[in-house]
């Protein structure tokens, strides 16, 4: 509610002006003499500049002067500029102070601004029964705002015990003045109800009056299509006008709708404007719309540090979208210094007001550790909090914690259920993990054609991942017509993002020519690229190149370098592979006792060729003893798979041993592959 301004001082401004005017040095003497009423008129002329040039500090000086000398209308108009902060700082203790000298003195006026004091806890203390008292005597000397005022305390039993009949006749007499009040007020009773045709002719005929909540709650209806059609322009027109009245709601809307273009062209630069005359007044959406505009930089030069300032008043208020935002600022480093803690503390403040965002950031925190202690549970908990609400990134985690038995037992089904929302709005990470389940069958039957489709539509949002995949599909026939050639599209878009998979799966491609024409140096550039970084497919192939000179120059050492690479991570080829280098002395130094550890590994993974050597190395004593009973024992392991070559060498090699030692050879041979390949 507007604060009233002496009536006063309408009459007294006019005396002014031809009092500074045309007599100044007499009416400057009188005041310096003492003269109240000189001083008075000298302290309104300077507050309103009037007759002569506006100076705050000056009506201060004069007017304090005048109150000083018990001078109602001097006091009052003292509590006006330290309410306002006129050449001053705003104190609004002493505001009430000098309003209540005023009041005390019979001044309505000041009563009247007294009883809203009260009423607002603005300077002093909610009192509501003390201001009805203020509000009565202003209302029994003619106060329309106090009359109305009064109306409203019997109408809410604020201060007073309820009575509509009580407040009905004060809305009347305010009403008989023309005070818009009743009006917007019989409007709003209609619009609470949501009765919108009804509040319409009322709302109309107080804003008409000039009463700035009216025009805004007209502005809402004609926004809404409350009770009348929808009109934009008209919605702006009334937040407009409410808004140069400082409506601080009406500044925000109309900073919508030039943020919008909604009823009016759109200027981001205007609507900043309004923003910060409805932040200034506490506005807590406006304080958050005007850190967004900073944070952005639109309609005001980018300032990151002032948005961080506007965040943190509207956080302050308990905006949870602001200390959303002031987590992700902390988080980042941007317009505040970068920290998890503080991060981890703004994240906690909206979560609490289930902000789904921040629930979901406060799970990655917990997740990773940062700012808070690791607890995999508590992020798994925020997960759920935030994918409860919907959040697709949430419902994404929730399905990944799943997945793998992170935080939660691991249930492949329950990862479907929280994937497949999350896919069908378009996360691209949500439509490749789902397209896996298919693929393998995890938690849900099988079906390579729907896993296609799942990678296809990831894949097409450049999840890297998902092209390999679909390249895959369109390889091997999964799910989709075998493809070579739209295999070497997927898996060249993949490889194009360095994914090493991708890249020896296209360096095989141009390896045998297909879908591609055949480029064996196209093939070692790739399987290079996958090497590099640790693929152990790319490290094997690239090996066999250089040990063949296939697409390069033949180089047994770098072979036996990637083969030593390779047979590190455990590939059965290549450490058979090196096996051999180290057997033959190419590329390395020769050495049987390392060709036999190396056939050895190979052995118990099942390679049937080191198996074989591992007998010719015992047939022949090549690092190992020579023995024909250990011989037979590995080509009897070897001769397992039915190859011709294995079986006749075994066959000869049981002529050299008895039928005792044949039989326990046999019985050894039984019993490793037991131990190692059964």
């Amino acid at each position: 509610m507007k604060k009233l301004l002496l009536a006063l001082t309408l009459i007294t401004i006019t005396f002014c002006l031809q009092a500074v005017s045309r007599f100044n040095e007499p009416l400057l003497r009188n005041a310096q003499e003492g003269n109240v009423s000189a001083q008075y008129n000298i302290g309104l002329a300077y507050l309103e500049g009037s007759g002569i040039q506006q100076d705050y500090q000056e009506a201060l000086h004069w007017l304090s002067e005048a109150a000083g000398q018990n001078f109602a209308p001097a006091q009052a108009a003292v509590g006006r500029i330290y309410e306002e902060g006129l050449g001053t700082e705003i104190n609004l203790t002493e505001a009430v102070r000098y309003y209540r000298l005023a009041a005390e003195q019979g001044l309505p006026e000041a009563q009247y601004n007294l009883g809203i004091c009260l009423c607002q806890g603005k300077g002093t203390q909610v009192n509501h029964s003390e201001a009805v008292r203020w509000f009565r005597l202003a209302a029994d000397a003619g106060i329309a705002d106090a009359q109305y005022n009064l109306g409203l305390a019997y109408f809410n039993g604020q201060g007073v015990i309820q009575n509509l009949e009580e407040a009905n006749r004060w809305f009347r007499m305010a009403e008989e003045q023309g005070h818009s009040g009743v009006n917007y007020f019989k409007g709003l009773e209609h619009y609470n109800a949501k009765e919108y045709a009804l509040a319409i002719p009322y709302f109309r005929l107080a804003a008409d009056n000039c009463n700035a909540n009216a025009q805004y709650y007209l502005g809402l209806c004609f926004d809404n299509a409350w009770g009348i059609g929808e009109n934009a322009i008209e919605a702006a027109r009334y937040y407009r006008l409410a808004a140069v009245q400082g409506h601080p709601a009406a500044q925000y809307n109309l900073g919508i709708c030039l943020h919008n273009g909604r009823g009016v062209a759109g200027n981001p630069a205007e609507a900043a404007q309004w923003y910060k005359k409805a932040a200034d007044q506490g506005h807590i959406n406006a304080l958050y719309n005007l850190a967004v505009c900073y944070d952005l930089g639109d309609g005001v030069a980018q300032d990151r540090i002032q948005a961080v300032n506007y965040f943190s008043q509207a956080a302050a208020k308990g905006h949870p979208e602001a200390q959303y935002q002031l987590g992700l600022a902390a988080l980042e480093g941007r317009g505040i210094s970068q920290s998890d803690s503080e991060a981890f503390r703004y994240f906690s403040l909206a979560a609490a007001q289930s902000n789904a965002a921040a629930q979901f950031n406060l799970g990655v925190l917990y997740y990773t550790g940062k700012g808070v202690a690791k607890n995999v549970n508590e992020a798994t908990r925020y997960y759920r909090l935030a994918a409860d609400q919907g959040n697709i990134n949430a419902l994404y985690n929730i399905g990944l914690a799943s997945y793998k038995g992170e935080g939660t037992n691991q249930d492949y089904a329950e990862a479907v259920r929280s994937f497949s929302p999350a896919a069908e709005r378009g996360h691209s990470g949500a439509q490749l993990n789902l397209g896996l389940c298919y693929y393998y069958g995890q938690g849900v039957q099988a079906d390579p054609a729907r896993a296609a489709e799942l990678f296809r539509l990831s894949a097409l949002q450049g999840n890297t991942s998902a092209q390999f995949f679909l390249g895959n599909c369109y390889y091997n026939g999964l799910g989709l017509t075998q493809d070579y050639a739209q295999a070497v599209r997927w898996y060249s878009l993949a490889a194009e993002q360095a994914l090493p998979e991708a890249q020896t799966n296209l360096g095989i491609c141009y390896e045998k020519g297909l879908g591609v024409a055949q480029n064996l140096e196209e093939a070692v550039r790739l399987y290079r690229l996958a090497a590099d970084q640790g693929n152990v497919t790319a490290q094997y192939n690239l090996a066999v190149c250089h040990n063949y000179g296939w697409g390069t120059r033949q180089n047994l050492e770098a072979a036996a370098n990637w083969y030593a690479l390779a047979a590190e991570q455990g590939h059965q080829s290549a450490i058979y592979n090196l096996g051999l280098c180290y057997y033959n002395g190419h590329g390395v130094r020769q050495s049987y006792d390392r060709a036999v550890r190396q056939f050895t590994l190979a052995a118990k993974m099942g390679h049937s060729g080191a198996q074989y050597n591992l007998g010719v190395c015992h047939q022949y004593g090549y690092g190992v003893s020579k023995s024909p009973f250990e011989a037979y024992v590995w080509y009897f392991i070897a001769a397992r798979n039915g190859q011709a070559q294995f079986v006749t060498k075994r066959d000869q090699m049981a002529t050299e041993l008895s039928p005792r030692q044949l039989q326990r050879a046999q019985e050894k041979a039984q019993e490793w592959i037991l131990a190692n390949l059964e």
